[in-house]
């Protein structure tokens, strides 16, 4: 066994030295969050054979963590893509992965169900913690199912950016983006987008106006910015999309990519 964890721990260090380049202090973080699980891993696997219960609490429940911080390490350690031109598609809805909001519950629900059977002896509040993991992830998983989710779309058009949630949109011209930044929230990455005029937007049907207001101001209050896009749940690189949609903002005459073109048109 005392073998088996130092295969383990050997594999965890190798992974960490190949898989970074050198470190700032956000990388270190993920480095160490990497390790810290890993490190549970291998108790649980030391505990397995004495205590399955808990052996397997702790390697599912650890393990997704591992899994979790080598995803980040392996996304930092991408070169960011780099092109000369930027362009993208106009007219079409453009929606979270279905996948990866599929994936996300099938993970939390199979997770919930190994810490709910397995670990019922640790109590009241850790059995919470577990079926509220098991009934989320179903949640999610039934919810791509049926169509509830993804319930929000991205649109390039001639006129602008719309936003669309569920109930209502907004258009957000290009002309009333003040500012671009590429950012994270607790290791996600985001396009964070600030409006010259965050009221000045074309909101349907016109009677949600308010409400799209509400969720701008929220968005400013949490993130810093009007406008905040989870590029990765569109399976987009914030640096290109941004590097698009200034290109749309400096040069008034490209937008005119974005236009719908008909068959008849094209013919």
């Amino acid at each position: 066994m005392s073998h088996l964890a130092a295969f383990i721990v050997t594999i965890s260090i190798r992974f960490v030295q190949h898989a970074t380049k050198p470190l700032t202090m956000l990388q270190l973080s993920d480095r160490s969050l990497f390790i810290l699980n890993m490190v549970f891993v291998v108790i649980g696997v030391l505990v397995l054979r004495s205590n399955p219960d808990v052996g397997i609490v702790t390697i599912a429940f650890f393990g997704s963590g591992a899994v979790l911080a080598a995803s980040i390490i392996i996304r930092k350690r991408r070169s960011a893509p780099k092109a000369e031109r930027v362009m993208l598609t106009g007219g079409v809805p453009i929606r979270p992965s279905r996948v990866l909001i599929g994936g996300l519950g099938a993970w939390l629900a199979v997770l919930g169900v190994i810490l709910t059977v397995f670990g019922w002896s640790y109590g009241l509040v850790f059995r919470c913690l577990s079926i509220a993991s098991l009934i989320f992830g179903c949640y999610l998983l039934a919810a791509v199912l049926i169509g509830w989710l993804p319930n929000t779309y991205l649109q390039f058009d001639v006129s602008g950016i719309t936003f669309g949630y569920r109930g209502f949109s907004y258009v957000v011209a290009f002309d009333n983006i003040a500012d671009l930044a590429v950012a994270e929230m607790n290791r996600n990455p985001f396009l964070l987008i600030r409006l010259h005029r965050p009221d000045d937007i074309a909101v349907t049907p016109p009677a949600r106006h308010v409400a799209a207001i509400k969720r701008i101001a929220r968005s400013e209050a949490l993130m810093g910015a009007h406008i905040a896009i989870p590029a990765q749940q569109y399976l987009m690189d914030p640096a290109l999309l941004a590097q698009a949609i200034a290109r749309y903002i400096s040069e008034p005459s490209s937008r005119s990519e974005l236009a719908v073109r008909s068959l008849a048109s094209t013919g």
